[in-house]
C-alpha cells in the first residue's frame, strides 16, 4: 500500500462552481475540459500556476473532449449542439481551434 501527498494542485475560479469533466495528457502537458465550457491546458508540474491557455468552446455544454494526436497535442471536442472542433494546443489561443464542423 502506498500513501499519496498531493503536491501541487490548482482550483477554477469562478462565480460559480467549475467541474473538472475529463483530463487528457499529451505532448504539451495535461488537457482539461471544465463545466465552464473551457479548455484549457496545463503543465503537470506546475499545476498551482494555473492553465499555459485556456480557450472558450462554442459546444454549448461541452460533453467530451478526445486526443486525435498525443504528441502534437491536437484534441477534439464536441457537445450539446452538435460541433465537433479540433484545437492544436501548441498554437496561441486565437488560431487554437483549427475546424469546427456541423452545427
Amino acid at each position: 500500500m502506498f500513501l499519496l501527498d498531493c503536491k501541487d494542485g490548482y482550483q477554477y475560479h469562478a462565480a460559480e462552481n467549475v467541474y473538472v469533466l475529463e483530463i487528457i495528457p499529451l505532448g504539451a502537458g495535461l488537457a482539461a475540459i471544465a463545466s465552464d465550457q473551457s479548455l484549457s491546458l496545463f503543465n503537470p508540474l506546475r499545476l498551482g500556476q494555473g492553465p499555459l491557455t485556456s480557450l472558450q468552446t462554442n459546444h454549448g455544454n461541452l460533453g467530451a473532449a478526445r486526443p486525435y494526436d498525443f504528441a502534437e497535442s491536437i484534441v477534439s471536442t464536441t457537445g450539446e449542439n452538435g460541433t465537433v472542433s479540433m484545437w492544436d494546443l501548441r498554437l496561441e489561443p486565437g488560431k487554437a481551434q483549427v475546424i469546427e464542423l456541423g452545427g
